[in-house]
């Protein structure tokens, strides 16, 4: 493959079915040699926190949606070759469809559809194949997915991971960096500061400076929601307040032409108990 002309297709081979556990991104690779042009490459990105036992049969569907789709619309049959890429925190191997029926005679097996797969499972990635990632940026967004796990990892690779950063890289990427660190780790302001005083200049007044606008924009939407729930709260009150009104004075008046506590009760759909309490508060006593 001629990974340097690598593209992103513009397809979408997923089904509401298989959403559930993977996200895809295709791209088109051309090949440098042969008659036949390109090729699809799916990039699937497990979703679930814990390993699927069947996904290789759901895997199965999305291979035959993928064709059906270029089927449907027409198009030259391009083969599809399906990379997983694992970054959950417990062991897996993607087994084969053909191994669930291992109790089959292999005259049987003939029938049964196999395929190969990419599987990338990063918890099994050493340092070293991280530490051998060129780009930046890349090894950053991996290094942190994978010590995501283990608080005593994460602490001893953070420097570098945050270090790895071109100072000339998009500060969007940035902010994402620091966004996932926040929400998915333990690593909390002081680390976050400890970490800027060890790195690169630029990198440091960037990480401080979009550490406090996350912090800033947090204790603005927090201000926003309890003013948005104290307006509802209080205008849910006012109108049970007001309902209440309502009916006490429907229940006064239902009492003074005579009216049962029962008759009442059912009128205002209160029990009776209610009633009765509310007649003694105002005076009225049977």
């Amino acid at each position: 493959m001629d990974l340097e002309k690598l593209e992103y297709a513009n397809v979408q081979f997923m089904t509401p079915e298989l959403v559930e556990t993977f996200s895809d991104i295709v791209f088109l690779i051309p090949l440098i040699n042969g008659a036949i042009k390109d090729c699809f490459v799916s990039l699937l990105l497990e979703n679930k926190s814990a390993p699927e036992k069947y996904a290789s049969f759901q895997l199965l569907g999305y291979l035959a949606n993928g064709y059906n789709t270029q089927l449907k619309n027409k198009e030259t049959l391009h083969p599809i070759i399906p990379i997983i890429y694992y970054q959950g925190k417990k062991r897996w191997e993607m087994k084969k469809v053909v191994s669930f029926f291992e109790a089959y005679p292999a005259a049987i097996h003939a029938f049964i559809p196999t395929f190969d797969n990419v599987f990338i499972s990063l918890m099994e990635m050493s340092d070293d194949s991280l530490l051998a990632l060129e780009n930046g940026m890349l090894y950053s967004a991996i290094a942190l997915q994978k010590y995501r796990f283990d608080q005593g990892e994460l602490e001893k690779h953070i420097e570098r991971i945050f270090g790895s950063i071109n100072p000339n890289l998009s500060r969007n990427f940035l902010r994402t960096l620091i966004v996932y660190t926040l929400r998915v780790t333990d690593i909390g302001k002081d680390k976050i500061i400890e970490i800027s005083n060890k790195t690169a200049s630029p990198i440091k007044n960037d990480i401080m400076s979009t550490y406090d606008q996350l912090i800033k924009e947090g204790e603005i939407k927090g201000k926003l929601e309890g003013k948005l729930e104290g307006k509802l709260e209080g205008k849910l009150e006012g109108k049970l307040e007001g309902k209440l009104e309502e009916k006490t004075e429907v229940i006064v008046k239902c009492f003074d032409n005579g009216l049962s506590n029962l008759m009442i009760a059912n009128i205002t759909n209160l029990t009776e108990e209610d009633v009765i309490e509310i007649l003694e508060s105002h005076g009225k006593f049977r």
